[in-house]
């Protein structure tokens, strides 16, 4: 049996404790698309592959859909590329030792989401890397009800795992980008029986990822930012079923709260 863990506390990595290895491979997309007055119109084409090669290709393509569509800087019509890059896990098969997509009987994070953000606009041309952009903090708040036998004193962490959601194009377009989407101090604190389902208990997840900014947009201020990350950005949380159920009585769908903080180099 495939069981996936955590490699330590400060994210949300994970590895193979059991029989299959599981190792991470990178994997990258760009997804093109065209825009106006800030509303998505058409998606354009998704590239994809395991590494940078694929800029290339996807960038060359976003400037010919400029020559089809009669798209230049000045125009208010506008084709956006946007980058996400990934970590996927994936196990080799003892038959012919190629690499293939786990078979998660555990059901818990084997895709990471490491960032997220506009890499070039029929306005601005290439932009720069998000890394050089004014930082936040992130942090998220999400409770859940859970089953489970655990003991309230146990170690909740090593039975669950998270990672954030993909964010829909609009977020980056507004100039929000995810900067590094790998879970740091995850953290799972017991909050006592839940009175609405008396056999589930409520657990209160935390964690903290870094988002930045865009210069190229107008900037949103500190509350229009948290406000949009709140309205945009959500965390997937996976429970080791063989220890930790979802409550399906409680039927309340819990969002995930942010709050932001400004790093310490801005």
């Amino acid at each position: 049996m495939l069981t996936l863990k955590r490699n330590d506390s400060s994210n949300s990595s994970l590895h193979s404790v059991e029989a299959s290895p599981v190792e991470w491979f990178p994997h990258v997309t760009v997804d093109l698309s065209c825009w106006h007055g800030g509303q998505k119109l058409k998606d354009l084409e998704q590239f994809e592959w395991h590494g940078d090669v694929v800029m290339g290709p996807a960038l060359e393509q976003a400037r010919r859909a400029c020559d089809q569509f009669r798209v230049d800087n000045s125009s208010s019509l506008e084709v956006w590329a946007f980058r996400s890059d990934w970590e996927v896990a994936k196990t080799r098969s003892s038959e012919d030792q190629h690499w293939a997509h786990v078979d998660n009987e555990c059901n818990l994070v084997s895709k990471v989401l490491l960032s997220h953000h506009p890499v070039w606009s029929s306005r601005h041309g290439a932009l720069s890397a998000p890394i050089q952009w004014p930082q936040f903090d992130a942090k998220f708040l999400k409770f859940m009800s859970v089953k489970s036998n655990l003991e309230s004193d146990s170690a909740w962490t090593d039975y669950l795992t998270a990672a954030i959601d993909s964010p829909p194009d609009s977020l980056a377009h507004r100039g929000v980008a995810l900067v590094d989407g790998r879970i740091r101090d995850l953290s799972v604190t017991y909050r006592g029986v839940n009175d609405r389902s008396p056999d589930c208990h409520l657990i209160m997840v935390t964690g903290t990822i870094r988002i930045a900014m865009s210069p190229y947009v107008e900037a949103l201020d500190d509350l229009e930012l948290e406000s949009a990350v709140n309205q945009s950005l959500g965390v997937k949380i996976e429970l080791d079923q063989r220890r930790i159920e979802l409550d399906t009585v409680d039927k309340t769908l819990r969002m995930a709260a942010w709050e932001l903080r400004r790093t310490e180099n801005n």
